[in-house]
C-alpha cells in the first residue's frame, strides 16, 4: 500500500512519527525509533496537537548527545514554513559490534513541517559495508520546545541512525540520541531568486572527508549550471574504493527554490563498459549570518555506476550532504563573451592537459585538448579532442556533438566528441568565464569492434 504523509505528534513526552496510508488509516506509528502497530497506537492516544507555532525561516544550529560527546547538527526552515530541509550531522558514529564502526554522516534532504511546530519522517539510502550491499536509515524527530532569552526559538527532538546488511545478518546503529538547536543570528529571509555568479563550497562524503564543490547560477535564476566536483569517493561491491567525478550540466530552480535531477553518462569501470548515475538534489536558502548577507544553498547526492562485465561490478558514493555560498564577484551580466582567447583546466585532472578555445562573433572556434582515453580492459589511448566551431546562444549556453574518422588499433575508426557549456560572466579577476562538460568516444570496424571513451568530464576557462 503507497504512503501519502507522514504526521508528527508531541504526546506525554514522547515523539511519535505516525504514517498514514491513503485512505487515511494509520499504518505505523514510532515512538523514539521504537514501532508500535495497529491498535498499539493508543500507546500515544491524545497525541493531537491543537496550538499553531510560526518557526521563523532560516538556518538553525545546535548539538546532538553521542557517545562521547557532541556532535554539529544543523538544518534549515523553509521560507513557507511549510518544511525542515537540509538536515545533517557529519560525525555521527554507528557502532557494529567487535570494537568497529563507521561514521556515514546523516542527512535528510526534506520533511513536512506542521502549523504545531513538530517534524519528522524516515528515509533509507544505499551504501557498501565492506562489498555488501546495505541500507542506512534515518528517523529524525522533533518539536517545537520554547524561546532562549534572547527570544529565538529552541527546537529539540531524537535520531537515530542504521546501517543493515542485506546479504550477511549484520548491522550497526548510532542509537537514539537527544537533539537541541535555535536559530542563527542571520539577516532576514526572503524567497527572492538566487542572485547569478558561482557558488563554491564542500561535499561531505558518506565515506568520510570532504571534496571541493561547485555550481553557477545563471543570469535569469532559473537554472543551475555546471555542478562539477573534481573527486568523488566511491564504495563497490568489489572490495575497493574508487574516485570519480561528479558533473551536472543544468538542473532548473524551481520558484520556491528548491532543485532536483537524475542524469546518465556512459564510460568504462573495472575494465567493462558501464553507466554512471548522478542525483542531485537542493534548495536556495536566502542569506546567512551574522552580517555576511550571502547567498547559501545545501542538499544531497549521490553518485552510483554498474558496469556491464562477466564480473559484475556496482559502486556508490551513498547519500552525502554537500554546502556551497556564493562567491565574491563582480556583478553577473547577460552581456556577449568577449572575442579572444580561453585556456584552462583538464575535464581530467590526473592527465594534466590544458584546454583551449577561441571567441569570435558569437562563435566557439578551435577547442582542442589532449586526453588519453580509457579501453576496455584496462587499456588506454592517447586522443586529440577537437571541435572545429559551435555556436553561442544569446544565453550564453552552448552544446556541440561531432564525428570525425581516424584509427583504433590498427582498424578505421568514429570518432565523437561532445562539447557543451556556458558563459558565466566574470569573475572575482575580472575576466569572462566559461565551464561545462565534454566527452569523447572511438569505435572501430574490426571483426570484434572495440571502444574507447573518456566518460564525462567538467572544465572550467577564462579569457586570456
Amino acid at each position: 500500500m503507497a504512503l501519502s504523509h507522514g504526521a508528527v505528534r508531541w504526546a506525554k513526552g514522547l515523539l511519535a512519527l505516525t504514517v498514514l496510508s491513503t485512505t487515511g488509516a494509520l499504518m505505523w506509528t514510532e515512538v523514539a525509533g521504537a514501532s508500535l502497530r495497529g491498535d498499539r497506537a493508543s500507546q500515544i492516544a491524545g497525541a493531537v496537537a491543537t496550538s499553531t507555532v510560526r518557526l521563523a525561516p532560516g538556518r538553525y544550529t545546535g548539538t546532538v548527545d553521542v557517545a562521547g560527546g557532541r556532535e554539529t547538527l544543523s538544518f534549515y526552515v523553509s521560507n513557507s514554513g511549510s518544511q525542515v530541509q537540509d538536515v545533517f550531522v557529519f560525525g555521527l558514529n554507528l557502532n557494529c559490534g567487535g570494537g568497529t564502526g563507521l561514521s556515514p554522516g546523516f542527512k535528510i534532504g526534506t520533511m513536512p513541517l506542521l502549523s504545531d511546530g513538530d517534524f519528522g519522517t524516515k528515509t533509507t539510502s544505499k551504501f557498501f559495508f565492506g562489498i555488501d550491499p546495505a541500507t542506512i536509515t534515518y528517523r529524525f524527530l522533533g518539536h517545537y520546545k520554547d524561546r532562549t532569552a534572547t527570544g529565538e526559538p529552541q527546537l529539540t527532538g531524537t535520531l537515530d541512525e542504521t546501517l543493515a546488511d542485506t546479504k550477511h545478518p549484520k548491522s550497526c546503529t548510532s542509537g537514539t540520541s537527544v537533539w537541541t538547536v535555535t536559530r542563527d543570528k542571520q539577516p532576514r529571509q526572503t524567497a527572492a531568486g538566487a542572485p547569478a555568479g558561482r557558488y563554491s563550497g564542500t561535499d561531505a562524503g558518506s565515506l568520510g572527508g570532504v571534496a571541493p564543490f561547485a555550481f553557477f547560477a545563471s543570469a535569469s535564476t532559473h537554472e543551475l549550471q555546471d555542478v562539477s566536483m573534481k573527486t568523488a569517493t566511491l564504495s563497490c561491491s568489489a572490495n575497493t574504493g574508487s574516485g570519480g567525478g561528479f558533473n551536472v550540466a543544468s538542473v532548473p530552480i524551481k520558484p520556491d527554490g528548491s532543485f532536483a535531477s537524475t542524469t546518465k553518462s556512459t564510460g568504462f569501470w573495472y575494465g567493462t563498459a558501464a553507466t554512471f548515475t548522478y542525483d542531485f538534489v537542493g534548495h536556495f536558502h536566502s542569506v546567512g549570518g551574522p552580517g555576511s548577507g550571502v547567498e547559501r544553498a545545501a542538499g544531497q547526492l549521490t553518485e552510483s555506476v554498474t558496469n556491464t562485465g562477466p564480473h559484475r561490478v556496482t559502486c556508490t558514493t551513498g547519500l552525502t550532504e554537500w554546502s556551497v555560498t556564493r562567491n565574491s564577484q563582480p556583478t553577473q551580466t547577460s552581456a556577449p563573451p568577449p572575442s579572444g582567447s580561453y585556456g584552462g583546466n583538464d575535464a581530467f585532472p590526473s592527465q594534466n592537459s590544458v584546454l583551449t578555445f577561441a571567441v569570435g562573433s558569437g562563435t566557439i572556434t578551435s577547442v582542442k585538448l589532449n586526453m588519453v582515453l580509457t579501453c576496455a580492459y584496462g587499456s588506454g589511448t592517447p586522443q586529440a579532442f577537437a571541435i572545429p566551431s559551435v555556436t553561442v546562444l544569446p544565453s550564453g549556453a552552448f552544446h556541440s556533438t561531432t564525428t570525425s574518422s581516424g584509427m583504433l588499433f590498427g582498424y578505421p575508426a568514429t570518432i565523437t566528441d561532445t562539447f557543451e557549456g556556458h558563459f558565466h560572466g566574470v569573475g572575482p579577476s575580472g575576466k569572462e568565464r566559461a565551464a561545462g562538460q565534454l566527452a569523447e568516444s572511438i569505435t572501430n570496424t574490426a571483426p570484434t569492434p572495440a571502444t574507447c571513451t573518456s566518460g564525462l568530464g567538467g572544465w572550467t576557462a577564462s579569457h586570456s
